[in-house]
């Protein structure tokens, strides 16, 4: 009997779409829950006092124990028997004692809240919980909206005839005094029915596994109420989803709506029926069994909804990316959704194991235990699978990117989860396990806006300063003119003497992001520095010793001589602007000279590229 509940549990677990395509019919797996329960329940009443369910070890004198042999009693309310596991107050003649006791049974069944498995299994119970050590909670009774505390207490029973003399001063737990002294006032705050007195006696009387026929009725109407409210108020969250979805310009398909919304209409559902039964004054037993019932069913729930919601939000962060072009952090998005899925029904299972009794205590100590020996076991591959995970979030490269990476310089070809792999200048395929890639320096030289180009000119000793003046003079010209150098900085000095020439040093930067289209600047300026050395009347020293076995023809003079007289002129009329050049001087001369043999038009202009992320 209680294995087809069971088993309702784990098929809704393994296929719950199936079971919640049904949502008008959710609420009958309460009640196929609760029947089997409670028909094992009408069997023997009492367990044995050495023996706890589901294979739980708890101490004969603790809390858990001493209510556990107390429910069989107070479901058949045995008043004789529950006098045991009451402290009177001193005084209470045994008249009194019956009569309390069995308002205790009364108000422990009908406004009782007793969870076994959140009492303490311990024999001093729990000693951190803020009550006296002798004192511990073991459930709530609802009274006029307020919830009063059922207290237990540890009582010493001294001068028990027992021929064990270790025995004799054995503590157990009973219903505190104080509390027990409190019962006639709380039954007498009970609300009164007047409904329920008028009602027929073949209403009150007859019952069926411990439930009144008023009570059947009434469960059968929460029922009815419970499916058919619960189609409005998940509609009602569904367009509020739709309003925050459309909000936030996220992206949610018709199927994802639909398949969202039998979770909505189990939870509204679960909920609604569980105020509803509220009022029908069950008993304790029941309730219990209803509670469980519901527990599950809004697990059940709860997962697949948030499964749903998951696999949106995965979605819509597949698309961003794919639009960014980051297709390797979007290929990551599968696994983290697979993980998290499993962590999910992992979670779930152990909540369910703690509804049903079950101490998942041990088994989180197991799973602590197994996954630690896991984690020493595979600790190299979990580095690089964060390392992979923290190099596709975070992108300091991308595949198709040139980096340098420690003395390694490659094309980026495959970021995974344990390696990346790079295709070395050399054509050689090099793999570096991601937890050492993570933790490099690394230098990528694809996000580059501009390239810098710093070459050097050795100018033969016989220059002129006329000469080197108007040299200058004119590679400041080339260097703002062309239209693929940025002007700023735009830089040519003459830096010293060097052993064997006079040193010009250039610094400016190039517009380009590609290798190919840099070096094709590069060789275009030299072509031009090649013609400006020359039509200045000099020429490339070399670091060697020249001896002059013969007259040489030495430089060509009369380019010497224009040239001195070309400085002499500009000098002469101030058109000179060694050291500093003015902005008046810079911005008629800029982009002004030809590049290429179709002009600028055939490149495209770099500093319109997309910036990287």
């Amino acid at each position: 009997m209680m294995s087809s509940s069971l088993r309702l549990v784990c098929f809704s677990l393994i296929n719950p779409r199936t079971i919640m395509r049904r949502g008008g019919q959710f609420l009958l797996l309460l009640l196929l829950c609760v029947t089997p329960t409670m028909s094992l329940s009408a069997g023997p009443a009492e367990t044995s006092a050495n023996s706890a369910p589901n294979g739980m070890t708890e101490s004969l004198d603790s809390p858990r124990h001493m209510m556990r042999q107390f429910l069989p009693i107070l479901r058949r309310e045995d008043v004789d028997a529950s006098l045991r596991y009451i402290h009177f107050p001193r005084g209470m003649n045994s008249e009194k004692r019956q009569k309390t006791a069995a308002m205790l049974l009364k108000l422990l069944n009908t406004r009782g809240q007793i969870d076994l498995a959140r009492i303490s299994d311990e024999a001093d119970g729990r000693l951190y919980d803020g009550l006296p050590p002798q004192i511990e909670v073991v459930g709530q009774v609802q009274v006029s909206n307020q919830s009063i505390p059922i207290e237990l207490e540890r009582i010493a029973l001294a001068g028990d005839n027992r021929s064990d003399s270790g025995a004799d001063n054995r503590k157990l737990w009973q219903f505190s005094s104080e509390f027990v002294q409190s019962v006639p006032e709380l039954i007498e705050r009970l609300s009164h029915n007047e409904l329920l007195n008028s009602l027929p006696s073949w209403l009150v009387e007859p019952t069926f596994l411990n439930i009144k026929a008023w009570q059947w009725l009434g469960l059968s109407l929460a029922l009815i109420l419970a499916i058919g409210l619960s189609g409005l108020v998940a509609f009602l969250l569904l367009h509020l989803g739709r309003m925050i979805v459309s909000r936030f310009s996220i992206t949610m398909t018709t199927d994802s709506q639909r398949e969202a919304l039998p979770s909505m209409r189990w939870i509204a559902g679960v909920l609604t029926f569980r105020m509803l039964r509220a009022t029908l004054e069950l008993n304790l037993e029941t309730r219990q069994y209803l509670t469980t019932s519901e527990k599950v069913v809004l697990i059940i729930a709860f997962v697949i909804l948030a499964m749903h919601l998951l696999h949106i939000v995965i979605t819509y962060y597949q698309g961003a990316f794919d639009s960014q072009g980051r297709r390797a952090a979007a290929g990551m998005l599968q696994p983290i959704e697979k993980g998290v899925k499993a962590l999910v029904i992992v979670v779930s299972i152990l909540a369910i194991l703690s509804t049903f009794g079950f101490n998942v205590t041990a088994v989180l100590a197991g799973l602590g235990v197994g996954g630690l020996a896991i984690a020493l076991a595979g600790q190299k591959t979990i580095e690089n699978l964060f390392g992979g995970v923290s190099i596709i979030l975070d992108q300091p490269v991308r595949v198709g990117d040139f980096v340098r990476s420690g003395e390694i310089s490659g094309t980026v070809e495959e970021i995974g989860l344990r390696s990346t792999r790079l295709r070395t200048m050399d054509q050689t395929l090099v793999t570096i396990p991601n937890a050492e890639f993570s933790m490099m320096k690394l230098e990528n030289f694809e996000r580059r806006s501009k390239i810098r180009w710093a070459p050097k000119l050795g100018l033969r000793y016989e220059t002129k300063p006329e000469q080197m003046r108007l040299l200058l003079l004119r590679i400041k010209e080339l260097l703002i003119g062309h239209p693929m150098v940025l002007n700023d900085p735009a830089r040519v000095r003459f830096v010293g003497f060097g052993p064997s020439s006079l040193d010009v040093e250039i610094l400016s930067f190039i517009k380009a992001q590609d290798l190919h289209q840099y070096w094709a600047v590069v060789e275009d300026l030299n072509l031009k520095l090649m013609t400006i050395v020359e039509e200045c009347g000099t020429g490339f020293a070399f670091p060697s010793t020249t001896v002059y076995v013969e007259q040489s023809s030495g430089l060509d003079t009369s380019l010497q001589n224009s040239a001195i007289k070309q400085a002499r002129e500009l000098l002469a009329t101030k058109a000179m602007p060694q050291p500093f050049y003015p902005q008046t001087w810079e911005e008629p001369r800029t982009d002004i000279l030809p590049f290429g043999p179709h002009g600028l038009a055939e490149y495209p202009n770099p500093t319109e590229t997309t910036p990287a992320d």
